[in-house]
């Protein structure tokens, strides 16, 4: 299972970490996004927790634990390495994956839903060069809230407007992540 920058950790689940998983070969993490236990947070917790994954809180704190445990994991060997964000949490997801770049540090994939800015507006996130993949999943639909397209789309940088009937910031995440 190679690719032509070398080994490819995501093979054995056909290159499809989101949908396909394996319990002993990767190491899932995400961040809530803003409000406490919303439709949106407890869907991504749920999704990753049924993954064997963890969710953390937004804030730097919680930035430097998924540090930590993701250090803590990859010293047991190499890992495919998964991080999620939704809404504000987008931000800490971004984060972190510029924080493991200066540790040398590659994310397999990343996944990030409806990120909105600080002033709850739609965010568009730059991707950092360190992510294999990633997908963006975004709503214009929905009021209050709506998403944004990641800033720098390509072939490994996939948007997914999921904007239509009855979709909205509080349950895209159950309608992208599955």
């Amino acid at each position: 299972m190679l690719l032509p920058e070398g080994p490819n950790s995501c093979a054995y689940v056909s290159n499809n970490p989101v949908n396909l998983w394996d319990p002993w070969g990767l190491y899932d993490v995400g961040f809530y996004g803003a409000g406490g236990n919303t439709e949106g947070n407890a869907a991504l917790r749920d999704y990753l927790e049924g993954r064997g994954g963890q969710v953390y809180d937004r804030t730097q704190k919680g930035q430097q634990q998924a540090m930590d445990d993701i250090k803590k994991v990859r010293e047991g060997g190499d890992k495919c390495l998964i991080i999620s964000g939704y809404s504000w949490g987008t931000r800490a997801a971004r984060d972190l994956v510029n924080e493991l770049k200066k540790q040398g540090i590659d994310v397999d994939q990343l996944n990030l839903v409806d990120p909105v800015n600080a002033a709850s507006r739609p965010g568009s996130i730059t991707v950092p060069d360190n992510v294999k993949s990633a997908d963006n999943y975004y709503q214009t639909s929905g009021f209050p809230l709506k998403g944004g397209p990641a800033a720098n789309p390509g072939p490994n940088v996939r948007n997914h407007d999921m904007s239509g009937p009855n979709v909205n910031h509080d349950n895209i995440v159950g309608r992208s992540l599955k």
